[in-house]
């Protein structure tokens, strides 16, 4: 139950009972819309399993939609955004979400008395079913009883953790901030440079997942506490059964979450998987997740590699172009994936290039590296760029005409770069 006053039309007030959720869509030309929990004693609401400060005014990204959550009763006030794109709910999923998190934290407790490691959860199931969301729920929930732990997004459409085309992995110490997401956290990136698995194929894909594994457990096993606090893994959507058991291994689960998938949650526990140590649960999707078409995804994907080169509308970032006079001083790099299938195209016919989809191979700059988003490696030679993480990211602004200097965006000001192996993927913005 809830009630809305309308106080004008850029204004409105809601009350909320207890169990109940706010749900909000925010339109691309909604550029000024807020929310804020009213400064009152006893006023407690939680977005994504982040507390709200009493009184503070949050802003709410154009083109969003999101969810506020009370288990006491609150009072919201929200600004310019427009009374039918607000409406209220119950939310009794959130009940299932909270009993998922007391048996996390029950395994948590035995881990810090046995001196074992914690929980390794991954989350998985149909697309636009919450998964993020429950994600974010277990993280702060985790998070706000003061362990450490671990968060990994293994989902190259659209990455919670860094820009599309990447799997990242975040030590966690404390709650997400609900207006800044994970980028205040130090990631690990490993550059995948496509959208779409089937792009550059599952083998590098689970290259870089093992990869990704690896820098997660040696960080468990240099903190204690991270490691009994656990992990929590994000999958892509309609992962398939071999994915699954592919990060399975790599990450060491033991417990799976399958939102909205009942056929899904069906072959997991089939102990033909394999996987019959593993815990599956099935999970509901929350009512307010809504379906996102593929505009929608391509939108979600652009404001993604806004903020990192522009930062966030309370913490801007100013970017600087940066010349490279000449390109034969660096090396540009890129998997074999698509790059393996043109090959064939050239071969005669019945052989297929030798060149896999996890081998490295140097490209020359031409006039297509325009707008495309390269990764800098921390590989110190080529044949490990398929394994190594990446510094961070930059845009190649443009190409002279004899291709042989590229000006590239990057998010702040440096006198040099700080490193000479630059990875080329499919991902591509025209936005800046």
């Amino acid at each position: 139950k809830a009630t809305v006053s309308v106080l004008y039309w850029r204004k409105m007030e809601v009350t909320l009972d207890a169990g109940c959720e706010l749900r909000y869509e925010v339109f691309a030309n909604d550029k000024s819309a807020k929310l804020k929990l009213v400064s009152e004693r006893n006023q407690f609401a939680e977005i994504n399993g982040t507390e709200m400060a009493a009184g503070k005014m949050y802003d709410l990204s154009a083109s969003s939609n999101g969810s506020v959550f009370t288990w006491h009763g609150c009072q919201l006030m929200l600004q310019h955004i427009p009374s039918e794109q607000v409406y209220t709910a119950k939310a009794p999923v959130m009940q299932r979400y909270a009993h998922v998190h007391s048996m996390l934290e029950k395994r948590r407790q035995y881990a810090k008395e046995s001196s074992t490691a914690g929980p390794r959860v991954l989350i998985c199931g149909s697309s636009s079913s919450g998964k993020l969301s429950l994600a974010k729920i277990l993280v702060n929930y985790a998070a706000r009883l003061d362990w450490q732990l671990t968060y990994a997004d293994l989902d190259v459409t659209h990455n919670s953790i860094s820009i599309p085309g990447t799997l990242s992995a975040v030590p966690i110490d404390r709650p997400v901030p609900f207006d800044e997401g994970f980028s205040m956290f130090p990631p690990i990136n490993m550059y995948y440079g496509s959208v779409t698995v089937e792009d550059k194929g599952e083998d590098l894909y689970y290259q870089l997942i093992s990869q990704l594994s690896q820098y997660v457990e040696q960080r468990h096993t240099r903190n204690t506490k991270a490691n009994q606090g656990g992990l929590i893994v994000k999958g892509m959507n309609l992962n398939s059964v071999k994915d699954i058991q592919h990060i399975i291994k790599a990450f060491k689960i033991d417990v799976v979450l399958v939102v909205d998938d009942d056929k899904l949650h069906a072959q997991l526990a089939n102990s033909s998987t394999g996987i019959s140590e593993v815990e599956v649960m099935s999970l509901p999707r929350s009512g307010g997740c809504c379906m996102k078409t593929e505009a929608r995804r391509e939108t979600e994907r652009s404001q993604s590699l806004n903020i990192y080169f522009n930062g966030w509308q309370h913490m801007k970032l100013y970017p600087h172009s940066y010349e490279i006079p000449d390109v034969s001083k660096i090396n540009l790099v890129k998997m074999g994936g698509s790059l393996a299938t043109t090959m064939d195209g050239l071969l005669p016919i019945g052989e297929k290039s030798t060149l896999a989809a996890t081998d490295v191979s140097v490209v020359q700059a031409s006039k297509e590296l325009q707008n495309t988003i390269i990764a800098l490696s921390q590989a110190t030679v080529i044949d490990e760029a398929a394994s190594a993480p990446v510094y961070g990211f930059a845009l190649v602004q443009s190409v002279s005409d004899d291709c042989r200097s590229i000006t590239l965006l990057i998010p702040v000001p440096v006198t040099s770069l700080i490193s000479d192996i630059f990875v080329v993927g499919d991902v591509r913005w025209l936005g800046h």
